[in-house]
């Protein structure tokens, strides 16, 4: 139940594979993260020759902000995954819902309905040097949810965020960690220890595979 480690000198381009072959098999649900290191990831996967119209990028998680703003993750996925796939953006409102608390809703139904049916084919995650993955930090009382697809969660940083719930990343068919950089070495080792310390660490299932690089590597 604990994550499988891969560590190898290019991390972003055994994720951005092992994306790829979920793709090729058919109908995918994949729900992607956001930050730099997972755009170099989406960048590698867009080289790809895939049947784009197998996958439904999904969000793991966004910040309330502007249509369009730098802030947002789906401004980046958006531009980096310029593919004939489809998109299902959280649907945050920056104006009418500053809290994301009506798009986390929105967002959970949205992912109750076919194609997702409640379940995503594979769920990509990121950990920060505080141990939060998703938008999930530590101390948030979200983290103790047993049910729902998605929550609104902050301020964090300036932004109140929308992000799925540990429960809607547990039913995933699967999860994809991408940790790079010796300031992920000790999260990355509680996590890879299932310590419930950080919020990544909760995380249980049996097909979790993480891909570090040297530097992250415990």
């Amino acid at each position: 139940m604990l994550p499988r480690l891969v560590v190898d000198a290019d991390p972003t381009a055994r994720a951005a594979e092992h994306i790829a072959r979920r793709v090729r098999v058919g109908p995918a649900q994949v729900a992607f993260s956001g930050g730099r290191t997972p755009w170099r990831m989406v960048d590698q996967l867009a080289r790809y020759d895939l049947p784009w119209e197998n996958l439904t990028a999904w969000q793991v998680d966004e910040r309330v902000a502007p249509d369009f703003d730098e802030a947002r993750n789906y401004t980046h996925l958006f531009a980096k995954l310029a593919v004939p796939a489809k998109f299902q953006p959280i649907p945050v409102d920056a104006k009418g819902d500053p809290t994301g608390t009506r798009a986390a809703r929105r967002y959970a139904e949205l992912l109750a309905l076919p194609p997702a049916r409640g379940t995503l084919d594979l769920v990509h995650l990121g950990l920060g040097d505080d141990g939060h993955t998703a938008s999930l930090f530590p101390g948030d009382a979200v983290l103790n949810l047993r049910e729902g697809g998605a929550v609104a969660v902050g301020p964090y940083l300036g932004h109140y965020r929308v992000t799925l719930t540990l429960p809607a990343i547990a039913r995933a068919q699967e999860i994809v960690f991408l940790v790079t950089g010796s300031s992920k070495r000790e999260p990355l080792r509680k996590l890879l220890a299932g310590e419930v310390s950080i919020p990544a660490g909760r995380i249980r299932h049996p097909r979790c595979v993480v891909y570090a690089d040297r530097e992250a590597a415990p």
